[in-house]
């Protein structure tokens, strides 16, 4: 296949059917893209993403003078160019979610709410293929720095205000699905079928494995009778790849459909004039499904804050997330679950942020970032070690401090 001119099928191509289908507003043709060449150092580790400013100009004006344009702050995301990675990432399919969720599944679900625009960015175009032409993959959303976001400073750990923000925001999203189930069930059903399971082609049950025993040992041995993490260390001595396709499977009522993939690095936070945290846009859906709130809410808090946080404020945050949820559900007349229930669903389905928590979390604070092309390399026992080593002791302390919390807030059945 030969690769595409970028820059040719962009300006081309998708900027002037997107301009003339009304995707920027009524009555605007293209004019020109310019590339933000300085924007560089993004937190993606699965597609190619160029920041541009689009150009265009009334169907009723002439585009010579500059204040006759109108410019566009965009985001453009491209699938990776190398093949392995494209398979060890699954990213054909990865794309087709993203698209999905955009084009068809954030829409549907905003309904007659606001909540929708509040915290994902505008959706311009894509094109997704499934495989069938990588290279024509393409994603384009509102590049949001120019109203002030930008990715906390912090490469991990969120403080209060953080947490507090983001999770107000996620039991918003979450609420929408519980509307939509009860008020359109059939339609609602028909939007999660459109998601398709996105796992790695690999089966990644050796690095799970490795990576999982990694904080579960160091806890063992301080308390080797604790009946909880005996009990969870022995579920991760099976299959890993089993217990996770049985996780991620959804269960009626609780399930909604999630990010998949929420975390720090996905999220956006712009600020008030003394730095606290104002408002928050969640991006990055490639790994959206349908599936327990818990898959969100577990890797979000596991890996997003440290242990004397979430130690001082589990219930506190849990409560706020449902505050939020319900208050969303009952404008709209429907009944929210109980706040019962979501402990119960981090109970039965938390331990899916610990299994990516355990390679994932150390790499996050790891000071070099892992070079995904080398390691579409290796072969699964190469992959287990050099992911169970990454950020050495603290890697592994910031692993256990997750066990710990396990056990200490009964977070496994």
């Amino acid at each position: 296949m030969v690769p595409k001119n970028r820059r040719e099928y962009l300006e081309n191509e998708l900027f002037p059917t997107a301009m003339r289908d009304g995707n920027f507003g009524p009555g605007l043709r293209f004019v020109s893209c310019e590339l933000d060449a300085e924007a560089a150092g993004v937190d993606q580790y699965a597609s190619s993403v160029l920041f541009l400013s689009a150009s265009a100009a009334s169907e009723n004006k002439s585009a010579t003078a500059d204040n006759h344009l109108t410019r566009f702050d965009v985001v453009v995301k491209f699938q990776p160019t190398d093949k392995a990675v494209r398979e060890l990432m699954n990213s054909d399919v990865q794309f087709h979610n993203e698209f999905s969720m955009y084009k068809t599944i954030l829409p549907k679900l905003n309904n007659s709410t606001t909540v929708i625009p509040s915290i994902f960015p505008k959706f311009y175009f894509g094109v997704t293929t499934l495989g069938k032409d990588p290279e024509s993959d393409v994603i384009a959303i509102e590049d949001l720095r120019g109203e002030g976001f930008k990715l906390t400073e912090e490469r991990a750990f969120l403080d209060y205000d953080h947490v507090a923000l983001t999770l107000t925001a996620l039991g918003e999203f979450h609420a929408l699905s519980y509307i939509l189930k009860s008020q359109a069930p059939t339609e609602f059903a028909n939007l999660t079928t459109i998601l398709k399971e996105h796992h790695s082609k690999n089966d990644m049950s050796i690095m799970i494995q490795k990576c999982a025993f990694r904080g579960i040992d160091p806890v063992l041995e301080e308390n080797p009778k604790d009946p909880l993490i005996t009990k969870l260390k022995s579920i991760f001595e099976v299959k890993p790849q089993k217990i996770m396709d049985e996780l991620i499977t959804p269960d009626e009522p609780m399930s909604v459909i999630c990010h998949g993939d929420f975390l720090r690095n996905n999220l956006l936070f712009s600020y008030d004039p003394t730095g606290k945290p104002k408002s928050v846009r969640f991006f990055d859906l490639q790994r959206s499904r349908y599936a327990s709130p818990a898959i969100d809410l577990s890797l979000f808090l596991w890996i997003n804050t440290t242990y004397e946080l979430r130690s001082k404020h589990w219930n506190d945050f849990i409560r706020i997330y449902h505050e939020s949820l319900s208050k969303v559900v009952e404008e709209n007349d429907c009944s929210p679950p109980s706040l019962e229930q979501f402990y119960q669903e981090l109970t039965k389905k938390g331990i899916y942020g610990y299994m990516h928590c355990s390679y994932f979390l150390p790499m996050m604070v790891c000071e070099t970032q892992l070079d995904i092309e080398k390691s579409a390399s290796m072969n699964p026992d190469e992959m287990a070690t050099f992911m169970s080593e990454i950020s050495g002791e603290y890697g592994t302390k910031l692993l256990a401090d997750i066990v710990r919390h396990i056990s200490q807030f009964k977070c496994f059945s």
